[in-house]
């Protein structure tokens, strides 16, 4: 709104400026309440994710309540799974392996026997010939020349000189010319290969073969290999072998010509059809059968010259079944030689079976089977002492500061102006020329203890206090606390932090050794679980006895698991009704049933209705000066005009 003021010579805008001031004292004190409530509740969310943090780090993992075995976190105190993770396991033989243990474990010795390991359906075909060989054709060695031998991988030239191939055509018996051509051939193949012992008995490594015009390389070790390529002589020509044939190669032949029958059918292999070509060549064949997806992994044996198909998986179920005999017939296929079996094995006497022999789980262990056993073996289980008493170690620091941070909120002292006021928030006419370092001090100043003496943050407290040293009764009976075996809050100043107590000779009383003496109870004493069922409401409010039985047979981490449920997990818990704050521990503006957040909105429409006030307070200030103003100029026009009257002046 523009106005014209200031024509009578009187600060209009500076005299409505202070009796503006005075009027929106009201206003000013509704803001900073405004504010007061925003900091309580982003103080709430901060208690909101400390208690959050230790919950989520500590404690249960699972949905709000949950009585099941959440075992994804290894590192909760809560979860049986962290105590019995770090088992340290023995085995008496590399016939049985231990992987690892579940959660339900138990420390001692267990005596496993393998009676039958796993196995899977093995078919051989018949044996294929994979040979290099060929026809001799002595006239394309007329002029002599070399080619070369692969041996493993290692090549050896070959030759003969024109007068050696001369001499051996001069020969007119067919029969006798094979065998000096045989007989030539060996002696190089001799000197550039040698031989190998077995048993005191000397046998040349590659061997020729010739017969009747017919000239074939051959091995002593079946799992060697060899391969055959041109030099100067044409070994196409020369011994009908093509260039670089070898037996390393056969899955680059044709596969109608490698089982001698030309094929283009389709078979069934546990009830998958497999389509096979004329055209195909091995290693095709094997990878349209192996990508079949019907459990059966087949391959060829270079060494034997065979094809294998065996189960991809061990175990009585994976057994192959062919669809016809066609398949079989084609490929020689007999009776298998390994059949698919369960493994069968005992532990402590209990029979167990299993179709795999790796990461079988019996009795909370985890096993390698890995040869049948003649007698029992002995696994040995031992409780991690050292990493169970580290955890306790940092659940105690964890408690402890989530402990300090809720009560430096509920204790923290309010801080004081010169004058002994509190510091309030500062107002945006008290703003103006403050610098930003000072405008943050001064808030700083103004947060502390906005949550002093905190009835809900008191009350979590004084429960947690409460339940940690209630005993917890185990499941044989007797009971346990966390006073009995040396844990305690020590001196009241303390805040009821925990700390282990000193005996009289100044030695902790929670050591290794008695954790490991008592490592069943006290494992209990944290991981308990009621089966009570857990409802969405204060500890001891809305159904106290069932609430209070719940706690009772709760361990201490589930105790502390169900307070912080109630207090943080659901929108009617104590925080969320007195900060507003959603799941996320966020500040939550649409949570309507918020006490805090209906406190703030009536504040709102209270400044809303303050400032129409102002507005028009502001609005009747400026009318009463200006009709001040107007009552000034007509004086003075009349003042004017009388003195014109009386003679104009002096």
């Amino acid at each position: 709104m523009i106005r014209m003021t200031g024509f009578s010579g009187m600060d209009v805008e500076g005299m409505v400026a202070q009796l503006m001031r005075a009027e929106r004292v009201r206003h000013d004190r509704l803001f900073q309440q405004s504010v007061t409530l925003n900091w309580r509740q982003e103080a709430f969310t901060s208690a909101h994710n400390t208690l959050s943090r230790f919950q989520s780090n500590f404690l249960s993992n699972g949905p709000a309540g949950s009585v099941g075995t959440n075992t994804s976190n290894v590192n909760r105190i809560s979860q049986p799974a962290s105590w019995r993770n770090n088992l340290l396991t023995n085995s008496s033989s590399n016939a049985v392996g231990v992987a690892g243990t579940t959660g339900t474990a138990r420390a001692g010795d267990f005596n496993v026997n393998i009676t039958r390991l796993a196995t899977r359906d093995i078919f051989d075909s018949q044996t294929f010939s994979n040979a290099v060989g060929g026809n001799l054709d002595l006239d394309v060695l007329a002029g002599g020349g070399e080619f070369s031998v692969s041996f493993n991988g290692t090549s050896r030239a070959i030759s003969f000189t024109a007068a050696e191939i001369s001499d051996i055509q001069n020969i007119s018996d067919p029969g006798d010319r094979d065998a000096a051509f045989e007989s030539l051939i060996n002696e190089r193949l001799q000197f550039a290969f040698g031989s190998i012992s077995t048993n005191g008995t000397s046998t040349q490594r590659i061997t020729a073969e010739v017969d009747n015009g017919a000239i074939s390389f051959n091995l002593a070790n079946a799992n060697d290999t060899i391969a055959v390529s041109s030099g100067t002589i044409d070994v196409g020509t020369a011994f009908g072998i093509q260039a670089g044939q070898g037996t390393n190669n056969m899955l680059n032949r044709n596969l109608a010509s490698v089982i001698g029958s030309n094929i283009g059918e389709t078979f069934e292999i546990n009830g998958v059809e497999v389509e096979i070509t004329a055209d195909m060549t091995v290693s095709q064949f094997l990878n349209t059968v192996n990508q079949a997806n019907n459990g059966v992994t087949m391959s060829f044996n270079n060494s034997t010259g065979q094809f294998v198909v065996q189960s991809s998986q061990t175990g009585t179920e994976n057994q192959i079944e062919f669809g016809n005999d066609r398949f079989r017939e084609l490929f020689g296929f007999g009776a298998p030689r390994e059949v698919a079996h369960d493994a069968e094995f005992t532990v402590n006497g209990q029979v167990f079976t299993s179709a795999t022999n790796t990461n079988v789980t019996a009795q909370g262990l985890m096993l390698n089977l890995n040869e049948v056993t003649d007698g029992d073996v002995t696994i040995t289980v031992r409780n991690n002492v050292q990493a169970a008493f580290d955890m306790i170690m940092e659940w105690m620091e964890g408690y402890n500061e989530m402990l300090r941070n809720l009560s430096g909120m509920t204790n923290e002292q309010f801080a004081r102006t010169n004058t002994g006021a509190r510091f309030a928030p500062l107002t945006e006419e008290q703003r103006q020329g403050m610098s930003d370092a000072d405008i943050a001090r001064w808030e700083e100043q103004a947060r502390q203890g906005i949550l002093r003496n905190d009835p809900t943050l008191q009350r979590i407290e004084q429960e947690m206090r409460r339940w940690i040293f209630e005993p917890v009764q185990l499941s044989d009976g007797r009971s346990i606390s966390l006073h009995e075996i040396g844990i305690n809050t020590g001196d009241w100043r303390n805040g009821g932090q925990l700390e282990i107590w000193e005996n009289a000779s100044g030695n902790p009383v929670f050591t290794i050794e008695l954790l490991e003496e008592r490592f069943d109870d006290i494992m209990e004493m944290f991981t308990a679980r009621s089966m009570t069922p857990w409802t969405n409401t204060n500890v001891g409010a809305g159904a106290p006895g069932m609430q209070a039985q719940r706690m009772r047979e709760n361990g201490i981490a589930m105790r502390l698991d169900d307070i912080i449920n109630n207090a943080i997990a659901n929108e009617r818990s104590s925080i969320n009704r007195a900060g507003g704050i959603n799941r996320n521990g966020e500040a939550d503006a649409l949570n309507r049933q918020s006490p805090m957040n209906i406190q703030m909105r009536e504040i709102q429409q209270r400044m809303a209705d303050a400032l129409i006030r102002l507005n028009q307070r502001e609005n009747h200030f400026f009318a009463m000066f200006s009709r001040m103003e107007q009552a000034i100029m007509r004086s003075d026009q009349q003042m004017a005009s009388l003195m014109a009257s009386i003679g104009g002046g002096f």
